[in-house]
């Protein structure tokens, strides 16, 4: 039974998605955390690791339904690394994230699609909600681009 063990935890750890990041790669970045949640999909990033929960399979039962019927969940994740990290942090400080306001789109008491981009670094968090409604502005480029960006490392 041993011998098994240590075989799977060779094989593990040859694998790079499942690999433990090396501590000097996340040095710096502990307490960082990202956040990203829609309707479909939901990203998490701590320490060294990426973790989202899709959901797949959507069936509503009229076209025009905003509430899904059923649907199933696809969670996923794996290891990212320290740069990918660094990236996303560059990208929100020079597109000014910390700066945005905390709310853009359709008033809170408006039919809308929430998502929401939150960061924790050095001791500050802030969360930026964008909502949704084809009636209202559109959100800012800086929340369109982190998204792009988070999104991305969950692939399709």
């Amino acid at each position: 039974m041993k011998s098994i063990l240590v075989l799977v935890a060779a094989v593990l750890t040859a694998i790079p998605s499942c690999a433990p990041r090396p501590r000097a790669e996340l040095a710096g970045l502990q307490g960082v955390e990202i956040g990203y949640h829609s309707p479909m999909l939901s990203i998490e990033i701590k320490n060294g690791s990426l973790s989202f929960t899709r959901q797949v399979d959507v069936k509503y039962a009229k076209p025009w339904s905003a509430t899904p019927e059923s649907y199933k969940e696809r969670t996923g994740g794996g290891s990212i690394s320290g740069q990918q990290v660094r990236a996303l942090l560059d990208a929100a400080d020079a597109c000014g994230f910390f700066a945005l306001n905390d709310a853009y789109g359709a008033p809170g008491d408006e039919r809308y699609y929430a998502y929401e981009i939150s960061i924790t670094q050095a001791g500050r968090r802030k969360t930026v909600v964008f909502r949704s409604n084809p009636s209202y502005a559109e959100a800012p480029s800086c929340f369109v681009t982190l998204q792009e960006k988070i999104t991305a490392l969950a692939g399709k």
